[in-house]
């Protein structure tokens, strides 16, 4: 009436169509001292009506795909967050884009961007801070755009732009360069 303990070296559980296990206030699934996998032939599904936490106790989550990757969220935002470094990089082709508002890149030390060509445009503003050193480098062209909005660039130290080539500043309207001699 209470517990059903069943115990030996290897259990198979099979049904020849559907198989459904379900527990009525928990359901745990829990491998003591090897691997747990899930598999399937076909789709996957995780479908909690609240929330879904994928979580370790000291090692790490990896997260990999032969087809494309995509991270979705009909909410309000997408959040990623590290305590120490987080890095994201690309083999070919890395594109952030933000199709209605703003791209913000904020550091509250140093942030750094390299890249052997670099293209950056908004159709709003684009931000770029940081409480340390902001560096955007590229091997070859660096070209920043912003379409209709504000591209804005200070420092409260000194602001360093260096060319191997020509330096090209345009604008539509008026160019204003200020300095004060020291």
């Amino acid at each position: 009436g209470e517990t059903i303990n069943l115990k030996s070296r290897n259990i198979r559980i099979g049904a020849s169509e559907n198989m459904s296990v379900s527990g009525e206030k928990a359901l745990f699934l829990q491998s003591v001292s090897g691997d747990l996998h899930l598999k399937s032939k076909g789709n996957t599904f995780m479908n909690p009506e609240q929330n879904l936490y994928l979580r370790t106790e000291g090692g790490s989550v990896a997260i990999q795909s032969e087809g494309p990757l995509k991270m979705n969220s009909a909410g309000s935002f997408v959040s990623l967050n590290a305590n120490s470094y987080m890095s994201l990089g690309a083999e070919n082709n890395m594109n952030i884009e933000s199709k209605g508002g703003s791209v913000n890149l904020n550091a509250s030390n140093n942030l750094g961007l390299s890249a052997d060509m670099m293209f950056m445009k908004g159709g709003s503003d684009i931000n770029i801070s940081a409480g340390g050193q902001a560096n955007i480098g590229a091997g070859s062209d660096l070209t920043l755009v912003a379409a209709g909005g504000n591209l804005f660039a200070q420092s409260s130290g000194d602001t360093n732009i260096k060319g191997g080539g020509s330096v090209k500043i345009e604008g539509s309207g008026s160019i204003s360069l200020k300095g004060q001699a020291a």
